[in-house]
């Protein structure tokens, strides 16, 4: 398999998450929009997946995925650094993402707009795996 090279795994990195928050804009913002449901699922259907074309080719396919969820014990010393690193970054930002959208319940609930349902949690699991090895893709060389 060729190795995906450095400039192109950052650019799938960001288009990835482009597209997630995309699809979670067109989500939350539907009634807003001037076209139908019709189109949403369209759109959404399309967009969900190019994300999962995209993590494939960033993360699957480059081996930043095995990495990141490899045992210690199966890693060496610098492999558990760098993935130990990607795992302290990634909780970092998964707890900003996180609080910011408690408030972000808080706020719409006290404007009386429920916006906590099934999408959110699964963007957030989504998140939670995929950080670490964006971190790690757009650091990393050589994986």
């Amino acid at each position: 398999m060729p190795s995906i090279s450095t400039g192109l795994r950052r650019l799938l990195v960001v288009v990835n998450f482009v597209m997630l928050v995309t699809i979670l804009l067109l989500y939350y913002a539907r009634d807003l929009l001037p076209f139908g449901n019709a189109w949403l699922i369209l759109i959404d259907g399309a967009l969900v997946v190019a994300v999962a074309f995209t993590y494939y080719f960033a993360f699957v396919r480059s081996g930043v995925q095995s990495l990141t969820q490899a045992k210690p014990r199966d890693l060496d010393e610098r492999e558990i650094k760098i993935t130990h690193a990607a795992r302290n970054f990634a909780y970092r930002v998964f707890t900003v993402i996180s609080l910011f959208l408690m408030w972000m319940v808080i706020v719409a609930a006290d404007n009386g707009v429920f916006i906590f349902d099934a999408v959110m949690p699964t963007s957030l699991l989504y998140v939670a795996l995929a950080l670490p090895s964006a971190y790690v893709a757009w650091l990393e060389k050589a994986v």
